[in-house]
């Protein structure tokens, strides 16, 4: 590494449980270097250090472009990015702004890392040119992630991802937090980005239940978007959970990050679920993303003449997401193969009504049975049964509340 950007000791403001550090290594300093430089993910960068070079050596070479076609081969337009100063600060003046904000930068093989964002990273590059985000400048694994909260690879041990409008109506509300309560039940840590409606509620909803959750920023560690969030992201890593970034401190909150934070969403669970979302939604986006990751895509229907599930009702019919209905059928698709029944698990959450479990007389007897009261042998003659049967019968049926008596007739009851 050249003089000109040898770390420097950075002033003490304090060291965190988990290994949040003041100073950096010397791979954390490179890497908060490109984080800096670049304002996000690089395939190029990326693709040199599967290669084998390391973050040191890249940032060395940055800084002698001139010496070296491999370099400029995998900087894709190194004379662009030369200019790309999205920050221009000391890198050891960032790694502190990030650490005073409460974050530690992790790296690929730290003991917090998240190791299936690797093997997800990997399906993405073995699926090649058969997905469409294999393409995107965004297909690969982040630099390094700045963590406020609590160890990010214990908390995605079991995580799945909610998603949605930020406009959600009363039945996203309703949805998600259904959602989001039976699966804190099932033991998941919910992934979600931070934003406002579906986002937020998903946030909450897991904090009520105690349960850890993971927001996922399109913006620096140190920034706070959206402001009305301060106090959630706050409670999110009191409760143990972690607010997440690959933006060094100092970033700002982009649409280009929004959807390039979509696919870390995803990556961090096991599947993901948009369980509202309209047309042109950016949740669409994120099942996308999980499609690509070798994750289970998930959305959830909604009425067919709301607009809030137009997105939502478009995935699925175009095959691009899974229906699911229930959490049941959630965990069927991303639990271990044979440890869930679907249909079992729905009929314990919805037991037969008294009227689907009738004997085939008692069903004849109740088919005979009107609205206008009719006395016994009326019932009898409509039901072919003899008169005595026929009242042994509507006595069953009327413990079960399903006619009435009245005056000596028969009839059902009044549903309004």
């Amino acid at each position: 590494m050249s003089a000109q950007h040898t770390p420097r000791h950075v002033p003490g403001v304090g060291t965190a449980a988990l290994g949040r550090v003041t100073n950096p290594t010397a791979r954390q300093w490179a890497v908060t270097f490109l984080q800096a430089k670049l304002g996000g993910p690089h395939r190029g960068i990326s693709e040199l250090i599967a290669q084998g070079h390391t973050p040191e050596e890249i940032v060395e070479q940055w800084n002698h472009m001139h010496d070296g076609e491999l370099w400029r081969e995998g900087l894709g337009g190194y004379a662009a990015l030369k200019d790309c100063n999205v920050l221009s600060h000391d890198p050891a003046d960032i790694f502190e702004r990030g650490v005073a904000a409460g974050g530690r930068l992790i790296l690929p093989g730290d003991a917090q890392w998240p190791a299936q964002l690797g093997e997800r990273f990997q399906f993405l590059s073995a699926v090649g040119e058969q997905h469409p985000k294999a393409k995107d400048p965004a297909a690969c694994l982040p630099l390094g992630l700045w963590v406020r909260g609590g160890n990010l690879a214990e908390l995605t041990r079991r995580a799945m991802a909610i998603v949605g409008t930020r406009t959600l109506d009363r039945y996203g509300h309703d949805v998600t937090r259904s959602f989001v309560t039976e699966l804190c039940a099932q033991g998941y840590t919910i992934v979600s980005g931070g934003a406002l409606g579906v986002d937020a509620i998903a946030h909450r909803t897991a904090l009520e239940h105690g349960v850890p959750t993971i927001a996922v920023l399109a913006c620096g560690i140190d920034q706070v978007y959206p402001a009305k969030h301060r106090a959630l992201f706050h409670d999110i890593v009191d409760a143990g959970g972690a607010v997440v970034s690959e933006y060094c401190a100092g970033i700002p909150p982009g649409r280009h990050r929004f959807l390039t934070r979509n696919r870390l969403v995803a990556a961090l669970a096991v599947g993901t679920i948009v369980t509202e979302a309209p047309w042109r939604s950016g949740a669409l986006n994120t099942l996308s993303w999980a499609a690509a990751l070798g994750t289970v895509p998930m959305a959830v229907p909604g009425p067919v003449n709301a607009t809030a599930s137009r997105g939502c009702l478009e995935a699925i019919r175009q095959g691009r997401a899974n229906q699911v209905s229930s959490v049941a059928e959630v965990l069927e698709l991303c639990a271990p193969l044979g440890t869930i029944d679907a249909e079992e698990e729905t009929a314990a959450l919805f037991p037969a009504r008294a009227a689907q479990q009738l004997s085939r007389l008692q069903l004849t007897v109740l088919d005979a049975v009107g609205h206008e009261p009719a006395p016994t042998e009326t019932v009898a003659r409509r039901a072919g049964v003899a008169e005595d049967a026929a009242g042994v019968v509507l006595l069953e049926l009327e413990k079960l509340q399903l006619v009435t008596l009245a005056q000596g007739l028969w009839a059902l009851p009044r549903l309004w």
